[in-house]
């Protein structure tokens, strides 16, 4: 989301598939409420607040779904700690630490990390790859940042 870019120029569209790029770096998107949809502010959360977030989120997610797992539909599509945890994958693409913050996730999540367990709780195995991070980097706020 280019700062200098004119929104208003382009033609009125009823919608724009912005899917892989927001998977793999969703941090683009940290300025879309006031770029794109014209907001009069963007919410200015850091990276550990939206982690926070989106940690109960998961949370609520697998509870809601922990029976279908116990019943065996295994195959079927629903929110194991896996699946919660790929999308978290890119928040840091393109920083200084990205490739760590990936590191420590996949060794948390395979029983290597400071945890210890194969197959973690998410919010376990989240919070232990966030000691990874340098804490400022998790603090960070867009309104911070030198665009």
């Amino acid at each position: 989301l280019e700062a200098d870019y004119n929104w208003a120029d382009l033609p009125p569209v009823g919608g724009v598939m912005i899917g892989r790029e927001a998977y793999s770096r969703p941090w683009l998107l940290r300025h879309a409420d006031t770029r794109i949809f014209g907001a009069a502010a963007d919410p200015n959360r850091s990276r550990r607040e939206i982690i926070d977030t989106y940690l109960e989120y998961g949370e609520r997610m697998i509870a809601m779904y922990e029976d279908f797992y116990k019943r065996g539909n295994y195959g079927a599509a629903g929110y194991s700690t896996r699946n919660l945890m790929n999308p978290l994958l890119g928040l840091f693409a393109l920083e200084r630490c990205g490739r760590e913050w990936r590191r420590c996730l996949d060794k948390e999540y395979v029983g290597k990390g400071i945890v210890g367990k194969k197959d973690p709780e998410l919010r376990e195995m989240v919070e232990a790859a966030m000691e990874c991070l340098p804490q400022e980097i998790l603090d960070l706020r867009a309104s911070d940042e030198n665009e």
